[in-house]
């Protein structure tokens, strides 16, 4: 059973690095032409990454903001249910 969630856990994290990695190339591809004409104006490498970063950073917050509240309401009911209760 421990293999089986082991493995579970291991796909869902591959397949969510993979939902990133083609969000992050969709959005430079599509602001291709503002990336090239920052660098043509002596933009930085580090100044369009972290120009680039920002957007999935505050996605990435936001997801958590929502799934961490969430998901210990669903863990607290979950193991109240249990004769032993343990607390989170």
């Amino acid at each position: 059973m421990g293999r089986i969630l082991g493995s579970s856990i291991v796909l869902a994290v591959f397949v969510s690095s993979l939902g990133l990695f083609s969000l992050s190339s969709f959005a430079v591809e599509r602001r291709r032409k503002e990336i090239g004409m920052r660098k043509a104006l002596g933009a930085s490498v580090s100044g369009i990454v972290g120009m680039l970063l920002r957007d999935f950073v505050l996605l990435v917050l936001a997801a958590g903001l929502v799934a961490c509240p969430l998901s210990y309401a669903v863990m607290s009911r979950w193991l109240a249910r249990f004769a032993y209760r343990s607390s989170l």
